[in-house]
């Protein structure tokens, strides 16, 4: 089963089968676990919400719904159970903040991946102008560039239509064009910046 893909492993889930979890599980649970991160800053309580969300996937078995993108249906369903978790624990106002995105989906040094970036203050200028970003453009932008989803997958995540993920991708992509600190650095960027936009 190892090599199986997510639509075999999948479908063998929905017949019972626990090896087919098992694979899934150690597929995507780093993927997982950074992404939970990013919507709620507490890794014990990602851990713990992903173990519990493969139970469930393991008890649903036969009832499991129809899924054409597993990654986007995991992290969908990852991002759904911890904001209900959160949803029964935070007071009004705290929930209200996390929605205007003052507790997630911040960036760190480690996803700055590209090679090509290798200048430290051209990362931490970067850093800054995606964290300026409002959180759904944030949370779109780490999802395409960060776990390469493709913009269906993203809307199956974030529950809306591609076009507005398309919409929020370029208007995340021109407000980091437009930041004013990044602009000196605008000729070392803009391969990296065209290239974003072109794989869109």
């Amino acid at each position: 089963m190892q090599h199986w893909d997510d639509h075999q492993l999948f479908s063998a889930l929905c017949q019972g089968q626990k090896e087919a979890l098992s694979v899934l599980f150690l597929r995507y649970h780093s993927d997982l676990l950074h992404y939970g991160q990013h919507v709620v800053p507490d890794r014990v309580l990602v851990e713990e919400a992903i173990q519990e969300l493969f139970i469930h996937l393991l008890e649903k078995g036969a009832d499991l719904p129809e899924v054409s993108y597993v990654k986007a249906y995991l992290f969908r369903a990852l991002r759904n159970r911890l904001l209900r978790r959160i949803q029964r624990e935070q007071s009004k106002k705290n929930k209200e903040l996390l929605w205007m995105g003052t507790l997630k989906n911040s960036f760190s040094q480690e996803d700055i991946r590209f090679e090509e970036l290798k200048d430290s203050k051209v990362r931490e200028v970067l850093l800054e102008a995606l964290n300026s970003l409002p959180w759904r453009q944030r949370e779109a932008i780490y999802l395409r560039y960060y776990n390469g989803l493709n913009t269906r997958e993203i809307a199956e995540v974030m529950g809306t239509a591609n076009q507005t993920v398309l919409n929020t991708l370029h208007q995340g992509l021109k407000k980091i064009r437009n930041f004013q600190k990044l602009k000196k650095f605008v000729g070392y960027l803009f391969p990296w910046l065209l290239l974003y936009l072109t794989s869109i």
